[in-house]
């Protein structure tokens, strides 16, 4: 008697289990669209310093989307890279060095701009 009222509950618990789920009815399962931004999107501005030639101030001044999560990430082209709004690069050898900032969105995709700063003198 005791194995038939435990077969029951169980079968009683299953039958509970399965009836409480519910069909999918929407395809649509973010909870937010992700809004992402191009190439030709991305900008920012470069200011040298007043004390030396080979200091440059990088502003990101992209107009990022409102909602959504995304990440800002600078590769200054030295060997330094960041992630916040404003970054500062220091650059004392001559040569060429290519800036990228780069935004990346919840959805894996990204959006990057470039620009090849030149320096000709040393700065050490």
């Amino acid at each position: 008697m005791k194995n038939i009222i435990k077969q029951i509950s169980w079968m009683w618990l299953l039958f509970l289990a399965v009836a409480s789920c519910s069909p999918q009815e929407f395809d649509d399962y973010a909870m937010n669209k992700v809004a992402v931004l191009t190439d030709s999107e991305v900008s920012f501005t470069q200011t040298v310093s007043p004390t030396s030639d080979n200091m440059v101030t990088f502003t990101n001044t992209t107009v990022l989307p409102a909602t959504g999560v995304y990440t800002i990430r600078w590769d200054l082209g030295n060997g330094a890279s960041g992630n916040k709004p404003v970054i500062t690069g220091l650059y004392p050898f001559a040569g060429d060095y290519t800036v990228t900032l780069s935004i990346y969105f919840s959805d894996g995709s990204v959006a990057k701009k470039s620009v090849v700063i030149s320096f000709t003198e040393n700065d050490y």
